[in-house]
Order: C-alpha cells, then sequence, then structure tokens
C-alpha cells in the first residue's frame, strides 16, 4: 500500500511539474496576429531606397507593403502568389533586420 501511495505522489509531482513547464514556456512567446505591422517612413522614396538593400523575394514583399501603406500577411500572400510558408517565413526574415 505505502509503494502505491509513493508511486501516486510522485507520478501527480511529475505531473505537475510537467504542466508549470509547459505553461511557463507559453506566457514567455508573443502571440503572432496575422495583422502586420510596419514603421514605414513617411517620405515613400526613403523606403523604396530602404528595398534598394534587400534581394529577391524580400525585396517584392517589401516593395508591395511600401506600395500599399502595409497589408494583412494574407493580402501579401494574395498580391505576390506566394506560398504562406514563404511569406511568413520572409516576413520573419525582414523583421530580423527591421
Amino acid at each position: 500500500m505505502n509503494e502505491v501511495l509513493l508511486f501516486i505522489i510522485a507520478a501527480w509531482l511529475g505531473g505537475m511539474s510537467f504542466l508549470y513547464i509547459i505553461l511557463s514556456s507559453k506566457e514567455k512567446e508573443t502571440p503572432r496576429s496575422e495583422q502586420i505591422e510596419t514603421t514605414i517612413p513617411e517620405n515613400k522614396s526613403a523606403a523604396m531606397m530602404a528595398a534598394d538593400i534587400l534581394d529577391g523575394m524580400k525585396k517584392i514583399l517589401f516593395q508591395k507593403i511600401v506600395e500599399n501603406n502595409g497589408l494583412l500577411q494574407r493580402e501579401l500572400i494574395l498580391n505576390t502568389d506566394f506560398s504562406e510558408p514563404k511569406v511568413s517565413r520572409l516576413l520573419d526574415k525582414l523583421e530580423r533586420r527591421d
């Protein structure tokens, strides 16, 4: 009987520890919305000059954002014919470059 009780307590403590780790890691994550928040310079020509340092698909995506004064991610997918994962990856790369 003592071994069963000890096993139940150990399992409960293990489960609670696991739950704590999972829940605390989710609190640190910031929720991502589909809305792209951009800080496009007031002067579009300055933004287009900034696009010159980009290459390939990142440049196309950034230019679409600037031309339309910001877009939803869904709209970028439709306007560029890029796949959803590709747009997401490109936006992550652009965001890392500020």
